[in-house]
């Protein structure tokens, strides 16, 4: 049950993030590993990117990007 519950709370909170990556793996994108990297100008956390490492005083690294 709390699996389910923290799996429908994610879905809800990152419907924006699923819906536009699954709009671009259609269009030929694919997940890739990146060197990791502070996110750029312009980049929305649970949009564009994932964090890690995220903290109170940091916004956390890029370290996966959807790439043609």
């Amino acid at each position: 049950m709390g699996i389910a519950v923290i799996l429908m709370l994610f879905l809800n909170d990152n419907q924006e993030f699923i819906d536009k990556q699954a709009q671009l793996r259609a269009e030929g994108y694919e997940w890739e590993r990146i060197e990791c990297r502070e996110p750029l100008d312009g980049q929305v956390e649970g949009r564009d990117y994932i964090p890690q490492g995220r903290t109170d005083t940091h916004p956390g690294y890029v370290c996966n990007e959807l790439k043609k």
